[in-house]
């Protein structure tokens, strides 16, 4: 199985609060899960971090979550480097979007809220269109959706050898163009994950989610969305998000200031103002 684990050093402060589990996929694919489960928890969170994400992006909400006695269920998509994926298995977009319905199921959530980020946000989107998620979350709060344009010729030089000079090429010009002075973790942690990842995984996926379009996707969803914006995410325009809310049926808008703050105390704060006014 082609694998590599991050440093469990990058993920320690996640990990102190959370355990693993892998669950098993209908094509054999065995798939991360961190989750925290107290006893009589205020209520289930299904997260789904974004394209090659982890964990450490979260370590100022998934602890405090934990803290706040929720129960939380973070699961990590295949093409990341913690999926132990069997010889042949496909990294397609259908493929991620029918594992996060899998997965819901595996863990036999109930009801939950769901909390999606960049590529996350994008499949849950498709997955809820295509009505793959049973049962539907009770709220859905998508953060950050990534219009994923990549250029086709440098996806197919992309293998082992050549990818340490194309990723150097990447993440120069993922620095230049999306991200911002106020915000300067938020290249740090592309750049993280772009070092971590598996050439043949990022090739595959990125080349399955190349050119998604979503918005034949939204008229299909009745589902109450909270949309969230950063005003100085360059990766993640708030106009896309302002579209977004705008057409789906049952949506509220939220704007932050930077990706940062989307990743921070705002979004737990977010969560619990979800649940004193139930």
């Amino acid at each position: 199985m082609d694998q590599y684990h991050a440093p469990q050093s990058l993920d320690s402060i996640v990990l102190e609060r959370y355990e693993q589990q892998y669950l098993t996929m209908s094509d054999n694919a065995s798939l991360r899960v961190l989750h925290h489960r107290p006893k009589n928890p205020k209520a289930t969170l299904y997260f789904l971090p974004g394209w090659l994400t982890l964990p450490m992006s979260w370590e100022r909400v998934l602890p405090r979550l934990a803290d706040d006695n929720y129960h939380v269920e973070y699961f990590e998509s295949r093409e990341k480097s913690t999926a132990d994926l069997p010889k042949g298995a496909e990294i397609t977009k259908q493929r991620m979007i029918q594992d996060v319905g899998e997965s819901i199921r595996l863990l036999n959530l109930d009801e939950y809220i769901a909390i999606a980020s960049s590529l996350g946000s994008t499949t849950i989107i498709h997955a809820m269109a295509q009505q793959k998620l049973s049962p539907e979350p009770m709220h859905t709060i998508i953060e950050g959706v990534w219009d994923f344009k990549v250029m086709s010729p440098l996806l197919h030089l992309i293998n082992s050898a050549t990818y340490p000079l194309i990723k150097t090429f990447v993440k120069r010009g993922m620095h230049r163009k999306y991200t911002d002075a106020a915000d300067p973790e938020q290249s740090a942690k592309y750049s993280l994950g772009l070092d971590l990842a598996i050439a043949d995984r990022i090739k595959k996926s990125a080349q399955a989610w190349n050119g998604d379009e979503i918005w034949n996707e939204i008229p299909k969803i009745n589902a109450h969305y909270i949309v969230i914006g950063a005003r100085k995410d360059k990766l993640h325009p708030t106009e896309t998000m302002h579209r977004i809310a705008y057409e789906l049926p049952n949506a509220t808008y939220i704007e932050f200031e930077t990706n940062k703050e989307a990743h921070d105390i705002h979004l737990v704060e977010l969560v619990n103002r979800i649940f004193e006014n139930r």
